[in-house]
């Protein structure tokens, strides 16, 4: 009876510890099921961020726009008809959130995305500073907390060159540092990387922000700056006067530089525009009279068959009609921008005698009175020679200092563009859809829109936003930071960022919303989303945080575009 009491003893703790292990398998085996629906919501995420990148701006607007949109953007199930019921507590979601701008610093949140076209491109920058020795040193010094060593570093790690600027390092700098690293030489393919440049630290690139929240507190609204001077401070930024009571960090480097904006060149039916420095002028006459007008047309033709007349060039003129085109008259002048026939004439002399002829005159007048054939000209024609476009700013959303960084802006001309563009959060008007709207609303001159033509827009196809990826009822959440290029087709995504070591940032009342489960975000994207919309196709996700491709038994490394319904 003794040894019989014994074994069941030991039988009975076996059993007791076998089944506490079981328990703890169990709770482990949840732990990471979250864990792995984590991961798949924010993938989900960074996938909508790719599809609506590929949408054109009518089609984005449709879904309510993508500055604030929380219907599109705050709570959104990755199973939508699994959420009829309302918020399932296990259930996945995924959240977009942007930081809002005011006066330019960040003064809280938005459910949207981050057109990366209002950032200033550092390809941009090497451009200008190739095409025009030190107005890519001027470019950088505009940036609040920029200091001459640091202009001149970054530039020296972006040129093609070896040779060392005034202030700059070059390789040599590194080696005698006995840094395991040179300057890359070309425009780095992350913007993190020019925390490697000389004198450039991480309180330049994201200020006081720590736990990458955009420098706000979990709640959302912002912080108070910080009570003195900081090494590498942020606090000068050009133009603007600064509250000693009420001030705050301006923004930091990380919402003010991109490496990845870009547009593409085409109408708004998503067509490439018509090439206005075409060789065949046939060709050229013809696709320009079936979108536009005869007479810009006609007047087109004879600009790049003749050029343009002296501006002192006075007397009768007449409007040109295809009827007075010769095609056997080779083309002898090419457009730099679009506006170049904006209060042109073109004079034709006669056959008979050179000295006489005819002065033609442009039928898009330099006078406000004519914007509306401006825009409606500028939605087809291009000088660009490639079909996407890379770099220029947007002046309908760009903060103060990236607009003080184009070359040939100056602060009374920010004055009036900042005091006349449209509200963030509305729907671009048509006057707003080009950037020549600063010259139609009589901002700033001719001339200079044609300076600034090729270094400032209205629009960009390439988009960031932190998406945070969590369980419903739970504090699980899986956030990065991602950038998708719709310049392409398919859109692609081009940086991916997790942010999940640096903790929740947010609280889960700001992640998930007052209303977490309104039926309206299923109706949104079912919108989006028709079923048919997309075949079996995987999306690759190339990149984390390190830069490197994704373990190979990762089984997250692509998804299924169709997870969405």
């Amino acid at each position: 009876m003794f040894v019989v009491t014994i074994i069941i003893a030991v039988l009975t703790l076996g059993a007791a510890a076998l089944l506490g292990l079981m328990k703890i398998e169990r709770r482990t085996t949840a732990k990471r099921l979250g864990e792995l629906k984590t991961v798949s919501a924010n993938q989900s995420g960074a996938t909508l961020l790719r599809v609506l990148a590929g949408l054109s701006d009518k089609e984005r607007q449709r879904l309510g726009g993508v500055y604030d949109n929380p219907r599109l953007f705050r709570a959104v199930p990755v199973v939508p008809e699994q959420s009829e019921g309302g918020l399932e507590s296990g259930e996945p979601r995924f959240t977009f959130l942007a930081p809002k701008f005011t006066r330019d610093t960040v003064e809280g949140l938005r459910y949207g995305m981050v057109n990366e076209s209002s950032r200033l491109n550092l390809s941009s920058v090497l451009a200008w500073e190739l095409e025009s020795p030190g107005s890519g040193r001027e470019a950088l010094m505009a940036l609040p907390g920029m200091t001459d060593v640091m202009a001149d570093s970054i530039l020296d790690w972006i040129d093609p060159d070896e040779r060392t600027r005034p202030h700059g390092a070059e390789a040599s700098y590194y080696a005698g540092k006995r840094l395991p690293y040179s300057p890359r030489n070309a425009v780095p393919v992350f913007l993190e990387e020019i925390l490697l440049a000389r004198d450039v630290t991480r309180y330049q690139l994201y200020g006081t922000d720590e736990a990458y929240c955009f420098g706000l507190k979990a709640d959302g609204r912002p912080t108070a700056a910080p009570q003195g001077e900081v090494i590498g401070s942020l606090r000068s930024v050009p133009g603007e006067k600064t509250d000693e009571k009420n001030r705050t960090d301006p923004l930091p480097w990380s919402e003010l530089l991109t490496v990845y904006s870009a547009e593409r060149d085409v109408d708004p039916e998503g067509q490439p525009r018509v090439d206005l420095n075409g060789s065949d002028l046939r060709f050229l006459h013809d696709e320009l009279a079936a979108y536009t007008n005869d007479e810009i047309a006609a007047f087109v033709t004879l600009y790049r068959q003749y050029g343009p007349a002296d501006k002192s060039a006075g007397g009768q003129t007449k409007k040109a009609t295809a009827e007075v085109l010769d095609y056997s008259i080779p083309p002898t002048a090419s457009l730099g921008t679009p506006l170049d026939i904006v209060g042109a004439k073109v004079f034709v002399p006669s056959a008979d005698d050179p000295a006489a002829g005819t002065l033609y005159r442009s039928p898009i007048d330099d006078r406000r009175s004519s914007a509306d054939s401006l825009f409606a000209y500028l939605d087809y024609v291009s000088t660009a020679r490639s079909t996407v476009i890379t770099g220029r700013v947007n002046v309908n959303l760009a903060p103060r200092p990236v607009l003080a960084a184009i070359p040939g802006m100056t602060s009374p001309m920010i004055d009036r563009i900042i005091g006349a563009r449209p509200a963030m959060d509305r729907p671009v008007e048509k006057n707003f859809r080009h950037a020549a709207w600063i010259y139609a609303q009589g901002l700033v001159d001719l001339e200079t829109m044609k300076k600034i033509w090729d270094k400032v827009t209205a629009g960009g196809d390439v988009w960031s936003t932190q998406v945070v990826g969590y369980l419903a009822g739970t504090r699980m959440v899986r956030r990065s930071e991602v950038v998708a290029d719709g310049t392409v087709s398919p859109a692609r995504q081009v940086f991916y960022k997790d942010l999940s070591m640096y903790g929740l940032g947010f609280s889960m009342s700001v992640i998930t919303g007052a209303a977490s489960s309104e039926p309206s975000t299923e109706d949104v994207l079912s919108n989006l989303l028709p079923q048919g919309d997309f075949s079996d196709q995987e999306v690759e996700f190339p990149q984390d945080d390190a830069g490197e491709a994704p373990m190979q038994g990762d089984p997250f490394q692509v998804i299924e575009a169709g997870q969405f319904r």
